[in-house]
């Protein structure tokens, strides 16, 4: 069900007023104090405000005297009438943020959206404002049903309210009226649905004329997966919470050696039931698992234990124990088992991180015996234990806690111990009577009050409260529920019994306005039915029961029973954000399921029951769940949104496992428990709404939309599917049919899935499209003077068909199908035909009115174009004989060349006429040529527009006359004349670049790292001619310089004997000044200064020329005075003279040493043989050394002078 409602508010044009200027935005604006605080978002109209709050929508208009700028409003409200909780939700975001400054406020950042809803404006009723293309604002109330949308009303506050005779809807203001457009409304079945305003005094309702007003709504939960958890003994879960991610944390007891623990705690089990906690994936995988526990029992009783969620994701986690070696930590406020009984209970209480390790953990308890069975934590953190007690001093804490109700009797009691949220004790609360009183469940509500339930064996169980259910205990065990504040203060205590026997088992709060305490149980009472429309009797020999109570009275709204005919016990419950109940247990069989997955009874002493309740307990859904052997249900979660997690224990080998499971299989014999879990989703069906009438004309389009029906189910995936076929990219909440789907009838339904990725899919939406009537075509065509009668048009469709007929002179009857005209000139009549179904076609007629000696003749094309073109002559009709001058008959020419051109015809009636004369001419294409100056290319004329290509690609942006060629290539260029196109022969292009490569120089003491550069200058740019690789190979001193690495590729380094290396480089990066870099490691060699020279510079392109200038190393710091190595400043080396040259018998060498050292002078003869000449003990300085050669053979040789470090060598030639 849906209703649009049209609030004329145009916003193309936006007013500043003197408290907010919204320069240009379309949208609604949210208030971060703009405005008081009730509004929430606005949208400025030309004559005011139309703003959102919680509860409805309002106005404030207004009007601005001209002389004093006086700013004068007036506000009119309408708000729902309904007090449910609602909730904003504001869509499609605008890219535009907006600032506001008033004095020294600041507001900066404020964001503005198109649309904005109000979810449970009314039960099952969201309202969506939307800003539409056109500026206007539509208001759309989006209902489940529509006995939903009658329940809509709203109270109109601020101006009387009217209904005009049209239906639109005025609200009439000191400075004129606000109107509203008349409400329009539709089904997803594609009926349209009678709507009308109904004002009563200041209430505004809608009436609503639907014969399907209770179409109903099915939401049917379904398992997403299901897993044992156990070893290799018995297993069970306890337990259940979920934390903000959605994760699930469960609790229970193992005595599995082999329990599957994985990064928690502790692997090891360490007595005989150790307590177990794990942590799973909301997909079910396991996140963690650890033992908790010493050397004796833990968890006696599986109920006898609890664990709760804390918002920082760790888990407060308690349970009983006998040991008195638990693991603890320094924190604890009781560090040693209190009970005196070897064998008797103590609480522990512990607290894990969100990892599973143990962050706290502490012993609580007294001399004798102590359980606990719930664990409640309030929003500030604090923690309440609650369980029952038999000792006179419980708790042994250090410190004590304040007492705020002593313990009664020696007898057990129940007992409430608040913790801060630093886990001291702050006080203690005893309840309970002469006899036996068991606590089994806790809640805490948002302003700190603890509510908690279980069953009483004392007849003098104290109640309290004026307005509390029962006062007075039956004679057989009764359940009880109690409240307490902050401060541990009894608020109210109720009992809730029969004839039977009775035994609460869990209590939840819901989230309504109101809010209502649900509590659940076991019973076998015959008289427990109190009001409400539950089931009313006792099934078998045992029932489950639950009850609605009021928190603040005690008093019960409702009581019903659950169950079968057979024996059924309600172990746990749980409200979810719809405020549906979900519920668990055990059953016997004959229990009565609803759409159920597991439909049967599998027996083996029990089987699980799952069911899901309406807020009044009405049951919609439930389910058996087990196998051969016993299966029971312990608790149950909720996830955040609406799914729900079940655990409980299994001995049954064929317990129903389905999805992918962290344990797929029963992990011991059949026969011994299994902890089990199940995910259940349980989305709502969402409706999918058209936004205006189904049936529609081709050509035209609808909008669907998926609607959540009132649930908070929050959905996050979308597809939409057209007739069983996914449809591309429709993946939104909202799909559009495209309008040119051909006519038929379509289906459209959409699948979504919920944030837990559990899927449903909306109901049908049918959407018929007809296509509009076809209107064949007719000629016409009358001698001047003469009537005509518009007849024989051929028209198809759905019949009957309504005639619209336009055209000058009008027809003598514009409704007629075949009216007569009178036109005294050629001219055109248009009819417009509308079909059965509301669709409509139109088509235009050429009358031709011919005059004795005129044809009208149409050109088809240019009347002057290129050679190779053409044109056609067209008669625009034809009636008789055709004859053109060029001896053609046909109606329609083609030519091809110049000349003048004209038809004569034979017409209708027997008057000739004659066509105009039409004059063709035929331009020739250019032939351009292009001319190369060495720089630039060019076309030897000018034409209009050029395109030059390279190697047939055209260049980009080369659209000029001239151009200078960016690299060596075959160029052409196409040119246009007058809209004729030519193209040039091509022209090679060959181009030469200069290139001088220099290679850096630097100074460097020796150890020290030196980054020479090498600088690439050209006279023209590589890529041009295609260069873009350089092979390059260097020589240097490698006694001085030790290469470390190069940025350009080394391709092969060689190390001569005489000390020098060459090194050969692949260049790449040539674009650039820097074409590569050498890093050297200075080092103490034979010389103070090295040479890095080019031996040979080639290019991949055969165009480029290279020179280069050396570079130059200098070692600095040497040591010039002192020390054992003396070298002189100029570091000159070596020979300086050999005297005579060619030499015969005696020699003289000059040389000069440049440090304190033995020095040699060594002879070598061209086959390699050495004869040394002489070795002495020098300082730096220049020497005369005269040498005998007399014994030496005549020829060539090569004199060495050599130091320890140095080498300097000086051919020598000997003749005789």
């Amino acid at each position: 069900m849906r209703f649009l409602r049209q609030l004329p508010c145009v916003l193309s044009v936006l007013i500043a007023t003197r408290a907010i200027a919204v320069p240009g935005v379309q949208g609604f604006i949210e208030n971060r104090g703009q405005l008081p605080p009730p509004v929430r978002y606005y949208a400025v109209l030309p004559r005011g405000l139309l703003y959102i709050t919680d509860r409805g929508y309002g106005y404030v208009w207004y009007n601005t005297e001209p002389r004093t700028e006086r700013l004068h409003a007036h506000r009119v409200e309408v708000q729902t009438t309904g007090n449910q909780r609602t909730q904003l939700r504001p869509n499609l975001l605008v890219p535009t943020t907006l600032n506001f400054y008033r004095g020294s406020t600041r507001l900066e950042g404020v964001r503005v959206y198109r649309q904005v809803m109000i979810d449970s404006i009314a039960p099952g009723v969201t309202a969506a404002f939307s800003i539409q293309p056109n500026g206007t604002i539509k208001c759309d109330y989006r209902a489940v049903s529509t006995r939903s949308a009658s329940a809509l009303a709203f109270s109109i506050r601020g101006a009387p309210a009217h209904v005009l005779p049209d239906g639109r809807l005025a609200f009439r203001t000191r400075f004129g009226d606000i109107i509203e457009s008349a409400p329009i409304s539709f089904r997803t079945s594609a009926i349209p649905v009678k709507t009308t305003y109904v004002l009563e005094r200041n209430i505004l309702r809608f009436a609503i004329e639907d014969p399907d007003a209770s179409a109903p709504v099915t939401v049917d939960p379904e398992i997403e997966w299901s897993s044992y958890a156990g070893g290799s003994a018995q297993d069970q879960w306890a337990h259940v919470q979920t934390d903000a991610e959605r994760n699930i944390l469960v609790i229970g007891r193992t005595q599995s050696v082999d329990f599957p623990t994985k990064f928690g705690f502790s692997a090891s089990l360490r007595g005989d039931y150790d307590a177990i906690i794990a942590k799973y994936r909301a997909d079910g995988t396991l996140l963690w698992a650890t033992y908790y526990g010493g050397t004796r029992r833990e968890i006696h009783n599986l109920d006898h234990c609890d664990l709760a969620v804390e918002r920082a994701g760790t888990v407060l986690v308690a349970g009983c124990t006998q040991s008195d070696d638990l693991p603890l930590t320094s924190g604890a406020f009781q560090h040693r088992k209190a009970s005196s009984m070897p064998s008797g209970y103590d609480l522990f209480l512990a607290q894990l991180s969100p990892s599973g390790q143990l962050l706290w953990a502490s012993y609580c308890g007294g001399n004798d015996n102590e359980d606990v069975f719930a664990l409640a934590t309030d929003r500030q953190g604090n923690a309440y234990l609650v369980g029952h007690t038999s000792s006179d001093d419980f708790p042994a804490s250090v410190p004590r806690p304040t007492i705020v109700s002593p313990k009664r009797s020696t007898s057990q009691d129940v007992f409430v111990l608040k913790l801060s949220p630093e886990r001291t004790p702050q006080w203690v609360y005893f309840i309970g009577g002469s006899a036996t009183e068991v606590a089994t469940g806790a809640v805490c509500d948002r302003a700190g009050s603890l509510y908690v339930c279980g069953y009483t064996q004392s007849a003098d169980f104290p109640t309290a409260g004026t307005g509390i259910y029962q006062s007075i205990k039956t004679a057989a065990n009764d359940g009880f529920l109690f409240k307490l504040d902050g401060l541990g203060r009894l608020q109210w205590s109720t009992l809730i019994g029969g004839n039977g026997e009775d035994y609460c088992s869990s209590v939840s709060l819901d989230s309504s306005f109101d809010r209502r305490l649900i509590l659940g149980g076991t019973t076998s009472s015959t008289d427990m039915w109190y009001r409400g429309a539950g089931k009313r009797t006792l099934g078998g020999n045992g029932d489950g029961f639950l009850a609605a109570f009021d928190p603040q009275t005690g008093n019960a709204q409702w009581v019903h029973y659950h169950g079968g005919s057979s024996y059924d016990e309600l172990t746990a419950l749980a409200v979810d954000p719809d405020n549906n109940i979900i519920v668990v247990g055990r059953t016997l069989g004959d229990y009565p399921t609803i759409a159920a997955q597991q439909p049967t009874y599998h027996g083996g002493g029990g089987d699980m029951f799952i069911a899901k309740l309406a807020p009044d307990g009405t049951p919609q859904w439930a389910t058996y769940a087990g196998g051969s052997f016993l299966d029971r249900a312990t608790d149950i979660a909720i996830d955040g949104n609406t799914n729900f997690i079940v655990v409980g224990h299994s001995s049954s080998a064929d317990f129903p496992i389905i999805g992918t499971s962290a344990q797929p299989r029963l992990g011991n014999l059949t026969g011994t428990d299994d902890g089990v879990l199940l995910k259940f989703c349980n989305i709502a069906i969402p409706s999918a709404l058209v936004s205006a009438a189904p049936e529609f004309c081709q050509g035209e389009s609808r909008t669907l939309s998926v609607v959540n029906r009132g649930s908070s189910v929050q959905y996050d995936s979308y597809q939409w599917e057209r007739d069983g076929q996914p449809i591309p990219d429709a993946t939104n909440q909202t799909y559009t049919t495209p309008a040119t789907l051909e006519a038929g009838m379509y289906r459209f339904v959409c699948r979504v899935t919920n944030t837990a990725r559990c899927p449903a899919v909306t109901d049908t939406v049918v959407v018929r499209i007809h296509a509009p009537p076809q209107i064949g075509e007719r000629s016409f065509a009358i001698c001047s003077g003469d009537p005509l009668r518009l007849d024989s048009i051929p028209i198809s469709g759905a019949a009957p068909f309504r005639y619209e007929w336009t055209g000058t002179p009008p027809p003598s009857d514009p409704s007629a199908p075949n009216p007569t005209v009178h036109p005294d000139h050629t001219t055109t009549y248009t009819l417009r035909v509308t079909d059965a179904n509301g669709c409509n076609a139109e088509r235009t007629f050429t009358v031709l009115v011919f005059p004795v000696s005129r044809v009208p003749l149409t050109v088809h094309g240019d009347r002057s174009f290129c050679e190779g073109d053409s044109a056609v002559l067209e008669l625009t009709a034809s009636f008789g004989a055709i004859r053109w001058n060029t001896g053609e008959r046909s109606p329609h020419i083609v030519v091809r060349t110049n000349g003048r051109y004209f038809a004569a015809v034979e017409l209708p009636g027997g008057c000739i006429g004659y066509s105009d004369t039409v004059e063709i001419a035929v331009r020739p294409h250019p032939q351009p040529l292009i001319s190369y100056d060495g720089t630039l290319l060019s076309t030897t004329v000018a034409y209009d527009s050029y395109q030059w290509l390279l190697d047939g690609t055209p260049i980009p942006g080369a659209t000029d006359r001239f151009l200078e060629p960016p690299r060596i290539g075959t160029y052409t260029v196409i040119v246009d004349s007058g809209g004729c196109s030519g193209v040039s022969q091509p022209v090679d292009i060959a181009l030469t670049a200069q290139v001088h490569l220099t290679i850096g120089s630097a100074r460097a003491a020796i150890g020290e790292r030196v980054r020479i550069p090498l600088l690439l200058s050209t006279t023209q740019q590589l890529a041009r001619v295609g260069a873009s690789r350089l092979m390059l190979q260097l020589r240097y001193n490698a006694s001085v310089l030790f290469m470390l690495e190069s940025s350009a590729p080394v391709i092969e380094r060689f190390y001569q004997p005489d000390g020098t290396a060459t090194v050969t480089l692949a260049v790449t990066d040539v674009a650039r000044d820097t074409v590569a870099t050498l890093e050297f490691l200075a080092l103490w060699g034979n010389a103070e200064h090295a040479t890095i020279s080019v031996l040979r510079a080639t290019w991949n392109a055969p165009t480029v020329t290279t020179t280069w200038s050396d570079g130059v190393v200098t070692i600095e710091g040497l040591c010039t005075s002192g020390g054992t190595r003396l070298f002189e400043d100029t570091g000159a080396f070596g020979i300086r003279a050999i005297l005579p040259q060619p030499g015969a018998d005696i020699i003289t060498v000059i040389a000069t040493a440049i440090e304190d050292a033995p020095h040699r002078l060594v002879l070598t003869a061209t086959d390699g043989r050495r004869w040394p000449l002489g070795e002495q003990f020098l300082r730096a300085g220049t020497y005369a050394f005269a040498l005998a050669v007399d014994r030496m053979p005549p020829g060539r040789y090569e004199l060495a002078f050599e130091s320890a470090t140095l080498v300097a060598t000086s051919p020598l030639v000997i003749v005789r």
